[in-house]
């Protein structure tokens, strides 16, 4: 298994980071290299950053289960260890220092940055080694476009308890909903996340109520 990563900076470097996992999952390959942009982040005195990934488990589990697992002591709703805890704790204690926005994006589906990313998994794996490129973004020949629409009024989170649906302009206010509920809850940052979330919930815009 691999993991791989790319980061841009403001100023518009380009660092491509990757690495053979032995032995290891699909979602542990996606937790490390989330880390790695994260670490790389913090190094380089970031206060935000961006993730553009196509793993619902990293951006599920970044943005909502995270903060339930804390609070259950790492233990999930039936009472079993979270799995890759070790992971997620590094994925948690990163989050409290910046500002982490994570972005989903179609995986093999021609977005160019995401498909590089791919690529350099693809050679991890096979035990080849890649060359990683490092330099500034005018010469790295690959679009760093996420192809993707922002919400206008900024992120949102979503909340699901009982089969009714609620949208909240922070997570403060999700968090007062879904405390102590049998709940579903995401945070969204663009009008595709937020249609994907609906449709893995078995509901439409219309469901939202006020």
């Amino acid at each position: 298994t691999k993991h791989k990563a790319q980061s841009k900076d403001q100023d518009g470097y380009v660092k491509e980071i990757g690495g053979p996992i032995e032995a290891g999952t699909n979602n542990e390959a996606e937790l490390t290299a989330a880390i790695n942009v994260l670490q790389f982040a913090q190094t380089n005195n970031a206060v935000s950053v961006t993730i553009y990934t196509d793993s619902l488990y990293l951006i599920d589990g970044a943005t909502g289960w995270v903060y339930g697992w804390q609070k259950n002591g790492w233990k999930t709703q039936s009472g079993d260890s979270v799995k890759n805890q070790d992971l997620w704790k590094q994925i948690a204690d990163l989050q409290t220092d910046l500002s982490v926005n994570f972005e989903k994006v179609s995986g093999h589906a021609g977005v160019p940055a995401n498909e590089r990313a791919d690529d350099i998994a693809t050679d991890f794996a096979k035990r080849l080694d890649p060359d990683l490129y490092a330099g500034t973004a005018g010469g790295y020949g690959v679009s760093l476009q996420p192809q993707t629409k922002e919400i206008p009024d900024g992120p949102v989170y979503l909340s699901c308890v009982d089969g009714v649906v609620k949208q909240h302009a922070s997570w403060a206010e999700c968090q007062k909903r879904v405390d102590g509920q049998d709940a579903q809850y995401r945070k969204v940052q663009t009008k595709q996340q937020k249609q994907e979330v609906l449709d893995e919930w078995n509901k439409t815009v219309e469901d939202i109520t006020d």
